[in-house]
C-alpha cells in the first residue's frame, strides 16, 4: 500500500476492522488472527483494537523459516 494510504490518519484499518468486529459479533464470540512476527506496526495497530496475544504461532507459509503470531478479540454480541 502506497504511504499516502497508511496511517491513523486514514482510518482504513479502523474501519476494516469494525466493519469485520461488527459482522463477526453477531456469528461468534472471537476474532482470531494472524500477523508476521516482524510486522510491529500491525501488532501495535490490533494491540490498540482490543486483540491481545495469545502465546500460539504458525509457520508462515510464503517463508517457512518465518513465523506468524496469533492474536485474539473477545467480541461483545451487537444489541438486537
Amino acid at each position: 500500500m502506497s504511504p499516502e494510504f497508511r496511517g491513523t490518519d486514514v482510518g482504513v484499518t479502523d474501519t476494516l476492522l469494525s466493519a469485520v468486529e461488527e459482522w463477526a459479533s453477531n456469528n461468534g464470540g472471537r476474532l482470531t488472527l494472524h500477523v508476521h512476527e516482524d510486522n510491529v506496526k500491525a501488532q501495535r495497530a490490533y494491540s490498540k483494537r482490543g486483540f491481545e496475544f495469545t502465546g500460539h504461532s504458525v509457520e508462515y507459509s510464503l517463508d517457512p523459516s518465518s513465523r506468524e503470531v496469533e492474536m485474539t478479540k473477545e467480541l461483545i454480541p451487537a444489541a438486537a
